[in-house]
C-alpha cells in the first residue's frame, strides 16, 4: 500500500504538467503566427479578424500535438485510450491544416 501511495504522489502533477505545457504550446504557436498579420497588411488583404484566426490556429494547434504527443506515449501501455487521442490528432492536422 505504501508503495501505491508513493507512486499516486509522484504521478499527481501530471495533468498540470501537461495543461502547462499546452498553455506554453499555444502562447509560442500565437508568437510564431502573429507576424503573418503584418504581412497581410502589408499585401493588403483583408486581415480584420487576423489576431481571432492566429489565436484559433494557435489553439487548434496546441491541442494536436499535445494530443498526438500523449497518444504516442500511452501507446505501449493503454491503447484504446491511445486509439482515441491519435484519432483526435489526426483528424485535427486533416481538418486543420
Amino acid at each position: 500500500e505504501k508503495v501505491e501511495e508513493k507512486e499516486a504522489g509522484s504521478q499527481a502533477a501530471r495533468p498540470y504538467v501537461t495543461g502547462a505545457c499546452m498553455i506554453l504550446l499555444f502562447i509560442a504557436i500565437v508568437c510564431i503566427l502573429k507576424p503573418f498579420c503584418n504581412v497581410l497588411d502589408i499585401i493588403g488583404l483583408p486581415s480584420s479578424n487576423c489576431f481571432l484566426t492566429v489565436g484559433f490556429g494557435g489553439f487548434v494547434g496546441s491541442v494536436v500535438v499535445t494530443t498526438l504527443v500523449m497518444g504516442m506515449c500511452w501507446s505501449c501501455t493503454r491503447g484504446w485510450a491511445a486509439f482515441v487521442l491519435l484519432l483526435i490528432a489526426f483528424a485535427g492536422i486533416v481538418l486543420c491544416p
